[in-house]
């Protein structure tokens, strides 16, 4: 486990570690090493931490639906952001689109949509970090990557790096789905970024 002291939270966001998989290799008779990257130990407990401080300055406002979790509410407040619930469960992020694009219209020059969904910036952020810590962790010996999808963002980072280093590294994207909402305006960071989560 990397053992550095880092000079603030925002920087524990990388450099995660990873572990050996023994039992499900020893269960499932499985030859090769499997490996998983430890994301939940970022200050956030996800890997959303990497876009978030990619991407995010303060004031931060969040629009998001009431019915998601008290946990993922609590966090977003202790970290200081502004957050406004929309009607509806999860799945209504349709109301939460609405409230933004309602918040943008009253001053549209002082907000810019963060949208990991839609933001280059994702992607990217997983190709300059997540992609290169997994090369360099494993010494360049990975015959495949697999990730949850939720946005993409982590998949796309994270294989093009991989594919640039090795040709013959298959990736897979496994478990999740979530449906892909919002438009993304990156404008200046010094304007208020207004984030959708869901």
């Amino acid at each position: 486990m990397n053992k550095r002291v880092f000079e603030s939270i925002a920087s524990a966001c990388h450099e995660t570690p990873m572990v050996r998989l023994r039992k499900i290799q020893e269960t499932e008779g499985i030859s090769g090493e499997i490996l998983a990257k430890i994301e939940y130990i970022s200050p956030s407990g996800s890997m959303k931490d990497r876009i978030a401080y990619k991407t995010m300055s303060f004031p931060v406002k969040i629009i998001m639906p009431e019915e998601m979790s008290k946990e993922r509410r609590k966090i977003i407040e202790a970290f200081g952001a502004e957050l406004i619930l929309t009607p509806g469960c999860g799945s209504d992020i349709g109301l939460a689109v609405k409230k933004l694009k309602e918040i943008i219209s009253t001053d549209p020059e002082r907000y810019f949509v963060v949208s990991q969904f839609d933001n280059s910036l994702n992607p990217l952020t997983h190709y300059e970090t997540t992609g290169p810590e997994i090369w360099e962790q494993t010494n360049g010996e990975i015959d495949a990557s697999a990730q949850g999808i939720g946005t993409g963002g982590s998949l796309s980072g994270i294989a093009k790096f991989l594919k640039e280093k090795r040709k013959d590294i298959k990736n897979s994207k496994k478990l999740f789905k979530h449906k892909k909402n919002s438009n993304t305006d990156k404008r200046q960071c010094s304007k208020i970024p207004l984030y959708h989560a869901l």
